[in-house]
């Protein structure tokens, strides 16, 4: 995966200006898709590290010529347009996420979290710092890994889901899951997927 040179369009501190005025009631994420046309992701990121929150509405913003908002945003976006037009050699970041429902707070969930693959990058972004990550040497790395796995990541998941769907509906299984090991427990499951599915028939 080669990443190659862009060139993008000129912006003023006029036309954002005049752009935002147009959405006040928008976000500011919102308010500047589609009036920038380099990579959200890196304007969102560069807006984050200036202390820019870019869920406030636009009208949380001062708008007036020469205001120090206006400033502020307009460099962000400046210093994300450099940061795209020059990634070529960039190290790769894979994004991870927690399997669903598992949101952490229990001491099953801190010692032995079920991650996956989500989003891969080759900037980690601010908007990604409190989340899981893997660093790789190149971006390429970082795309190889992600493909290598995603796909078995997701039967992963699928099989998680339908385990927690049994689950919830035989009381108390947990009671016996500790006596027998894991391969038994997928047999079990399997059985009661099985048995649950023709009774809602």
């Amino acid at each position: 995966f080669q990443l190659t040179k862009q060139n993008f369009n000129a912006i003023d501190e006029q036309s954002l200006r005049t752009r935002l005025s147009e959405q006040p009631t928008s976000n500011l994420k919102k308010a500047l898709a589609g009036f920038i046309d380099f990579s959200p992701p890196v304007a969102e990121h560069c807006l984050r590290q200036a202390d820019i929150n870019v869920m406030h509405k636009v009208s949380d913003f001062n708008l007036d010529e020469g205001s120090q908002d206006i400033a502020t945003i307009f460099a962000a976006l400046e210093k994300a347009k450099e940061i795209s037009t020059s990634i070529t050699d960039f190290k790769g970041y894979i994004i991870q996420k927690a399997a669903a429902g598992k949101k952490g707070g229990t001491a099953e969930s801190a010692e032995d979290p079920k991650l996956f693959y989500d989003e891969f990058h080759p900037i980690l972004y601010a908007q990604h710092t409190n989340k899981h990550f893997l660093e790789f040497a190149t971006f390429n790395q970082a795309v190889d890994e992600f493909f290598s796995k995603k796909e078995s990541q997701k039967l992963d998941q699928q099989a998680m889901t339908q385990e927690r769907s049994v689950m919830k509906k035989v009381p108390n299984f947990h009671f016996f899951t500790f006596a027998v090991d894991r391969q038994t427990v997928q047999c079990v499951l399997g059985s009661l997927f099985f048995l649950t599915r023709d009774q809602n028939v």
